[in-house]
Order: C-alpha cells, then structure tokens, then sequence
C-alpha cells in the first residue's frame, strides 16, 4: 500500500477518551476495534487531525486558501470546490486549484492507518457530573436545590503507547510538495504538534487526549 511508511509512538499524559459520543447501550461510549476488542483511533480520524492543524497553522484556519496550494493537496487531496456559510448566513463557493487548473479535485497521496496500543492498555473509569440535571434537560432554572446525576464513562489511562503509522501512495513521484519521504517527514512534524499542542479524542479542552513522545525501541 506504500513504498514508505514512517512509525511514531505517542502516549497520554493524562487520560485519553475515544469515541465518547459514539451510539451506545450506556449514555457514552468508547471505540473498540470489532476484530482486536482494544481502544484504537481511526485512520480518518488521524487524517482529520493533521488536516485541520495544517490548515489552523499554515493557512490562517483557512479551507479555501488549502485547497489552492498544490502542496497541501499533494499531501490531502480536495475536493473540486468548497461550500462555506458565513455568520450572517451567506454562502459563498470556492473552486479549487491545482497546477493552474480551477476546479479540479484530486486524491492526496499520504496514507493513515489505524492506531493501535503497543502493549497491554489499562481501561480507567472516570466521571461527568452535570449538577443541573433539570436545567439541561429544559423547563428549569439551574438552581443548587438539584442533585447531580454522574455519568460514567471510561477513558485509557496515563502512558499507553499507542503506534501512528503513516505513508505515502506507491505512485508517488516528485510533486509539487517534493518527494515522498519529503511528505513524510513533512506529516510526522505535523501530527507531533497536533498530539502535544492539540490532542485527540474528547474532552481536550479540559485536559484529555495531550500526548507525547515515545522513543521506538
């Protein structure tokens, strides 16, 4: 599937949540692999990550200036345009370009994989505790005379090495962006800051999901 691929080994700080908002018999969920049963992060999911962290970093939060920079779309492909609604509610198009050409869409050429832990994994409960429980569901004002009402859920504890792997497609060559180990490295620099300065999974604005590196053995 590819003709490079490149190995980074990242583990929690904390606690990391994955999939919490996922369809479950409880109130949350955690992403399980159907075939290994182990907490894993999808390779759409990594991808969606880097992504939106190049575009914060490197194009202003911008989509519409990616989708006109050969580089990123060597790196991520595009779609032939983009739909954007602004806050007044006005939408507004805005066509790709590559090579010169306008309003093309094209199939990037890094490749995610799945994410899996390296060794036995622990499995930590933790807690939401809503105290406004009547307020939330509508109808009431959040008042101190309501009980709160935990909400279990479960996370993977602190240090779990979990393995990224990535790659480039077998027909890559040189490109606008350069060459395929070039687009590697580029994507291992990338996805190390968004996992340190960023994180993944939920619940990161409070702390969860903050990575750092681990050397491979």
């Amino acid at each position: 599937m590819s003709d490079h691929t490149q190995k980074l080994i990242m583990h929690p700080e904390w606690r990391f949540i994955t999939g919490l908002g996922g369809e479950s018999v409880y109130e949350t969920s955690i992403s399980l692999h159907h075939i290994y049963g182990v907490p894993y992060i999808s390779a759409s999911s990594l991808k969606g990550l880097v992504r939106s962290w190049i575009i914060l970093n490197k194009y202003e939060n911008k989509e519409e200036l990616a989708i006109c920079d050969d580089s990123f779309i060597d790196l991520f492909g595009c779609p032939d345009q983009i739909l954007k609604v602004k806050s007044d509610g006005k939408k507004e198009i805005f066509k790709s370009r590559y090579g010169g050409e306008l309003g093309v869409s094209r199939k990037g050429n890094i490749v995610f994989f799945d994410t899996f832990p390296t060794k036995q994994q622990t499995i930590e409960a933790d807690i939401m505790n809503p105290h406004y429980p009547k307020y939330y569901g509508g109808g009431n004002w959040p008042t101190d005379t309501q009980s709160p009402i935990p909400v279990l859920f479960l996370t993977v504890a602190k240090d779990t090495p979990f393995q990224f792997t990535f790659g480039y497609r077998k027909a890559t060559e040189h490109t606008a962006f350069g060459n395929g180990e070039q687009m590697v490295q580029e994507i291992k620099k990338y996805l190390r800051e968004a996992l340190t300065q960023h994180g993944i999974g939920a619940k990161t604005a409070v702390g969860y999901g903050y990575m750092r590196e681990q050397s491979l053995s």
